[in-house]
């Protein structure tokens, strides 16, 4: 299991009050279950170029420490991209930093930064 992932899941834990020891935890269980089913997507998943326009919503980077040439790492040693690494793959990106803590992946769409992003994301939907 990707340390990531691991990391991620404590964290829901912790704000949701679950006890890592009670196996009996419904959300012990769906924890496991989305684990599994990122692991498996990850797997067989085939990147391919998009020839389109993509939104990207993410939080502030949280860099830990500079490397030269302009490089960045966070507290676990991955590197940071401000594009995430999307803009290889898509034919244009635009890339949206969101109201919420540096580094929060998973809390963006909890209240109360979720609605940051939901002021953001009716930019993009038609009006009627």
């Amino acid at each position: 299991v990707h340390g990531k992932y691991v990391h991620s899941a404590k964290q829901w834990k912790r704000r949701l009050g679950v006890s890592e020891e009670d196996p009996n935890d419904p959300t012990h269980y769906r924890s496991q279950q989305v684990n599994e089913a990122i692991m498996y997507a990850r797997s067989v998943y085939q990147p391919r170029f998009y020839d389109g326009h993509v939104a990207l919503f993410r939080p502030p980077l949280a860099p830990k420490h500079r490397l030269s040439g302009g490089r960045v790492v966070d507290e676990g040693r991955a590197f940071l991209k401000e594009d995430n690494g999307w803009r290889r793959m898509v034919k244009s990106l635009s890339v949206y930093e969101l109201a919420c803590p540096p580094g929060e992946h998973d809390g963006f769409v909890l209240e109360p930064y979720v609605r940051d992003l939901a002021r953001r994301l009716r930019e993009f939907l038609p009006t009627e």
